[in-house]
């Protein structure tokens, strides 16, 4: 039985061992051939690049702008000018314009009357009894 575990523990090294070697060989291989990889790479990165480059932009005047320098600043630009406060502004009271245009077309002078009158106590207490039995209602 002594001699089946010495066999065993054997076995065992000789994989380790195996396995160590076939490391050290995969290392040694990668490392090799790493480096023709590495400049495939960066071709292949390159040629990409290359492919995704905006080369002409279409100016605000129809022209054609070819240099990279010059794409690069009427984007910077276009994006600057959209998202500059008074565009943003500009926008935001066009819409409370046609909100409030909208709001005098839909709430009567008599509404409006009413909306602004302070509520008595009277009141407040009819609508606080009215949602305590709808909310009573809904649980």
């Amino acid at each position: 039985m002594q001699h089946f575990r010495d066999l065993e523990t054997q076995v065992r090294e000789g994989e380790l061992l195996h396995f160590s070697i076939l490391r050290r060989r995969s290392r040694a291989e990668w490392t090799e051939k790493g480096e023709a990889c590495t400049r495939y790479f960066f071709a292949t990165l390159k040629a990409k690049q290359s492919n995704e480059k905006m080369l002409i932009l279409q100016g605000g005047e129809n022209q054609e702008v070819r240099d990279e320098e010059l794409i690069l600043k009427q984007v910077s630009n276009y994006y600057k000018e959209l998202y500059s406060q008074p565009k943003i502004m500009k926008t935001e009271k066009k819409k409370q314009g046609e909100v409030l245009t909208l709001v005098d077309q839909l709430v009567s002078d008599e509404d409006n009357r009413r909306l602004m009158t302070i509520p008595d106590t009277a009141e407040l207490d009819e609508i606080v009894t009215e949602w305590v039995s709808v909310w009573k209602s809904s649980n």
